[in-house]
């Protein structure tokens, strides 16, 4: 009898074992599958700046943000910052960086704009016309280069939000550099 009561002893805590680990191996699925759910909804967000006025293929020099997916990017603010510093909109930014506004032109981002799978725009940017202004052009140069960054901060289609800056240490120390 002692032996038939051991043995069912036995029997539960072998069966309440195997309950543990079905019930350890579902949550672990679970949370495979929720991080592959975010992966493929997360927005791939990068800064491009194009700043070589002497390639011939090239018509602007500036600087492009782009999503290059696998999913929408819904824009929650852009910050731009000079010299370590925010300083609000791109007029701001041109006049920071004492650039030629008639040259210069840029896009605006609201609250809720969103950015396409595969979209790119012009953040910051300077036409290059034939003859022109090689020390202004230069000058625009040396500025996106050396003095601005830009962070943006985006969200997912699910709600998940990420902030990427354009350079490392240029924005809040929270974002990632992209």
């Amino acid at each position: 009898m002692r032996n038939k009561i051991l043995s069912n002893a036995n029997v539960a805590y072998f069966s309440l074992l195997l309950s543990f680990g079905a019930v350890l191996f579902s949550g672990i699925q679970a949370f495979e599958s929720h991080s592959q759910l975010l992966f493929t909804v997360k927005p791939s967000i990068t800064f491009v700046t194009e700043d070589d006025p002497d390639d011939p293929l090239v018509s602007t020099i500036g600087i492009e943000i782009n999503n290059s997916g696998p999913a929408p990017a819904l824009i929650k603010s852009i910050i731009y910052y000079v010299d370590g510093k925010a300083v609000g909109n791109p007029r701001s930014v041109i006049k920071a960086g004492k650039l030629n506004p008639d040259k210069t032109t840029y896009v605006e981002f609201e609250e809720g704009d969103s950015l396409a799978v595969g979209e790119s725009n012009w953040l910051l940017r300077h036409y290059k016309k034939g003859r022109e202004n090689h020390k202004e052009l230069r000058d625009f140069i040396t500025f996106i280069d050396d003095h601005l960054s830009i962070e943006v901060n985006f969200c997912s289609l699910t709600g998940t939000c990420w902030t990427k800056c354009s350079t490392r240490g240029g924005c809040n120390k929270s974002a990632e550099v992209g």
